[in-house]
């Protein structure tokens, strides 16, 4: 019967040690959440002040735009990033 009390009171002190807080936390811990936000929020009212408009060309995007609608469209040549040959086939 003694064996109880002190078998209980080893379960509660080893259960409370675990709510202790650990000795170093970094302090730089969450700054990637705040990053990560500030990132992919879209400022709301953004200042356009001191920017030159992009050039466009009115009567070109309406010429690509006829040309889309009656299936005139000019083909895409694929362009090349590298010089090099692709694949492991040798000659």
């Amino acid at each position: 019967m003694t064996l109880k009390p002190v078998f209980l009171s080893s379960i509660v002190l080893l259960g409370l040690s675990a709510c202790e807080r650990p000795a170093s936390i970094s302090p730089t811990l969450g700054d990637s959440v705040r990053r990560n936000m500030a990132v992919h929020i879209i400022n709301p009212t953004p200042s356009y002040e001191g920017m030159a408009e992009p050039d466009f060309s009115g009567a070109r995007a309406s010429g690509v735009m006829d040309r889309y609608y009656k299936g005139d469209v000019k083909s895409l040549e694929p362009e090349r990033t590298s010089q090099t040959e692709s694949g492991s086939s040798k000659k």
